[in-house]
């Protein structure tokens, strides 16, 4: 809470807590030196078109915030309007939270509500003069405004004194009493009697106070019941973070699931394709293998012939070799055109056997998780009343 406070408590000029806050006419509030910086840009902005003038000031002040201008043309940055309220909640906040994680006392900032008019660095002002409506630092006051002459006749009084006043009439510094419910702003006697405000709705400020708090209150309590619904649909939201990662891990870990099931499956499947393809190989290598064998036992035994009818070519013995010579040249000729075709028993190719996988790898590439649309817009989700009725 006391953060949320903080931001409320901050210029958006400084980024620090309000040091005197002034009102522009956006009832935008700012620092009072922040906006006599802007004051002074404009000023230098304006410098080279102002002649035979030793000091320039701006005619308008633009709002950081939104914009919209505040004239100046018949008032100073000082004239501006304080915003008391945001100031004495600022002190209250000081003096709470000031331990919490703040180095600046109550004191130093209400040393800080008034800074010296004359200095360079803006020291902390140590008096200031109701007359002349500047402040003064305690090296400057002695300089500035001596204490004989004309000026001692003046009223000197500490800043927190002069924070603490009564808030006055701009136009005829009075203190004021009524308030202008038509015009919703404060005014004094002076401003009733002019008859400006004749035929308005105008109250004492006590009443005036009283009605406020009340219309205050009653928004305040809107805001609550709003600040309250958004809490619940909050937690809500957080909860329903906790499902989401529950449901997901269990949709993860269901999908895990049904791929090694396919796994499996598909696993299962390769060993039983490879089991057909290794028995076919076996088969036929079995029967090459077989032929192989016959054909090696052909071979050896045409060779020992051959190699044994060189051998009798090579007998010097006539008798002995026209004894045995007609049956061994029986024996070649049966056993040439004994030998079996030269044929494969079987093909070496696998042509019985296709491997076609096409239709299941276009259904493999057709698993998937099924959309119901149900898909989040990047635009955000909107807050609603009626948010709070639904369950998740």
């Amino acid at each position: 809470m006391a953060s949320a406070l903080a931001g409320e408590l901050t210029c958006v000029v400084c980024s620090d807590l309000y040091s005197s806050p002034v009102l522009l006419t956006c009832h935008h509030s700012f620092c009072l030196v922040c906006v006599r910086k802007l004051a002074k840009g404009l000023e230098r902005r304006h410098k080279n078109t102002v002649e035979n003038h030793d000091e320039t000031t701006a005619d308008v002040i633009t709002c950081p915030q939104c914009g919209q201008e505040t004239s100046l043309e018949e008032k100073v940055v000082d004239d501006l309007p304080r915003n008391f309220l945001l100031q004495n909640i600022v002190k209250g906040y000081l003096k709470d939270n000031g331990k919490e994680g703040r180095k600046m006392s109550v004191s130093e900032f209400e040393g800080k509500l008034a800074l010296c008019d004359f200095c360079v660095g803006s020291s902390a002002a140590a008096m200031t003069c109701v007359e002349c409506r500047l402040a003064y630092c305690s090296r400057c006051l002695p300089v500035v405004h001596p204490p004989r002459g004309n000026l001692a006749r003046h009223t000197l009084r500490k800043p927190e004194v002069e924070e603490e006043e009564r808030i006055r009439c701009p136009q005829h510094g009075e203190t004021v009493t009524i308030y202008c419910s038509s015009c919703q702003t404060t005014i004094c006697m002076q401003c009733d009697r002019s008859g400006r405000h004749r035929g308005h709705d105008r109250s004492d400020l006590t009443h005036a106070c009283q009605a406020t708090k009340g219309d205050l209150e009653s928004s305040v309590r809107g805001l609550n019941e709003r600040n309250s619904e958004i809490g619940n649909f909050v937690k809500r939201l957080s909860k329903a973070c906790g499902t989401v990662q529950v449901n997901g891990l269990r949709l993860v870990e269901e999908v895990h699931q049904q791929c090694t099931e396919l796994h499996q499956l598909i696993e299962q499947r390769e060993r039983s394709m490879l089991g057909t393809v290794y028995r076919e190989m076996e088969k036929k290598l079995c029967v090459f293998e077989d032929q192989i064998t016959v054909y090696k036992g052909q071979q050896r035994k045409g060779e020992g012939l051959v190699q044994f009818s060189r051998e009798a070519l090579q007998e010097q013995d006539k008798a002995a070799f026209l004894q045995t010579v007609h049956s061994l040249i029986a024996r070649v000729r049966e056993t040439t055109e004994d030998r079996p075709a030269l044929t494969f028993p079987t093909r070496p190719s696998f042509e019985n056997l296709n491997l076609d996988l096409e239709d299941a790898k276009i259904q493999l590439e057709k698993i998937d998780l099924l959309d119901n649309n149900n898909v989040l817009s990047d635009s955000g989700v909107k807050l609603e009343r009626k948010d709070s009725e639904r369950s998740v």
